[in-house]
């Protein structure tokens, strides 16, 4: 007689319950954990963008206050601070007010100009109580941020004629912090 052949054993299926954990561990996995990934990454992408001494500024166009477009290659030739805020951030304000002031000391030697990443209502309704007069360019799209690499604000960038990044400034300033740094890059013992 022959030898029997043993017996494989029985493969049970797979129990609701099982297939239930498998089902939600996935789920979980497309829902939360790659997005998750994802943010991190872009995160991380901005982060490369941040502009250096000596980079070139990007050559981007604007909307001001009265909805004309301004290119940033009018400053070509100029000093130029750019001035990055918000107008719901108190320490923004603070400087815009700061800069608006200092703005009749440096007129021929440096272009002061305010970015707002707020929409252009707001920020109409904020420099008009203030009684403003700088020249302000409105970045609701944060086209200016991301390019810049600004992730806080406020922040200042001080510009040569050549359009290169010379100095970054970022949270605030005080009046004579900003006086002092902007008479130093303006080239003048004011």
């Amino acid at each position: 007689m022959g030898t029997s052949l043993p017996t494989p054993p029985l493969v049970r299926p797979a129990s609701r319950q099982t297939v239930n954990r498998f089902t939600a561990l996935l789920a979980l996995i497309v829902l939360v954990i790659i997005p998750g990934l994802l943010v991190v990454l872009l995160q991380r992408a901005s982060h490369d963008i941040q502009l250096h001494l000596g980079d070139p500024i990007p050559q981007l166009t604007l909307r001001g206050l009265d909805s004309d477009s301004l290119s940033f290659s009018v400053f070509s030739g100029r000093r130029v601070a750019l001035f990055f805020f918000n107008v719901t951030c108190e320490r923004c304000q603070r400087e815009l007010s700061n800069l608006d002031r200092l703005s009749s000391l440096f007129k021929d030697r440096v272009a002061i100009v305010a970015i707002s990443l707020s929409d252009l209502r707001q920020t109409k309704d904020v420099l008009r109580s203030d009684k403003s007069t700088l020249t302000t360019l409105i970045d609701d799209r944060e086209e200016a941020r991301r390019a810049f690499g600004i992730e806080e604000v406020p922040a200042l960038i001080l510009v040569d004629g050549n359009q290169t990044v010379q100095q970054q400034h970022f949270g605030e300033e005080s009046f004579e912090t900003l006086r002092k740094n902007l008479t130093a890059f303006a080239g003048t013992g004011h």
